[in-house]
């Protein structure tokens, strides 16, 4: 999908539940910050990661943070925790 400078992609396989997103911007763009947000129906993947389940949660940072038998989730959720991110440049 390509709105303006702004480019992302998608790659899946067959029988894996994993699903790649890729976000190229050929150009800096207007808005400060960059983010992908997948509405996906969840039937439709049903053995997803348990750590990135909110049902049957309490809301306690507005709408994103749950928690979750003494556990808090956000329905932002990545694979990867964030003391273990390679960052660059910062």
């Amino acid at each position: 999908m390509r709105i303006g400078t702004i480019a992302h992609y998608y790659i899946v396989r067959s029988g894996i539940n994993t699903l790649y997103i890729g976000t190229f911007a050929s150009a800096e763009p207007t808005v400060g910050e960059l983010r992908f947000i997948a509405r996906l129906n969840k039937a439709t993947l049903p053995n997803g990661n348990p750590n990135a389940e909110i049902n049957g949660g309490t809301a306690i940072e507005g709408s994103d943070v749950f928690l979750v038998n003494g556990v808090t989730r956000s329905k932002f959720y990545s694979s990867v925790s964030i003391q273990n991110y390679a960052f660059g440049d910062v």
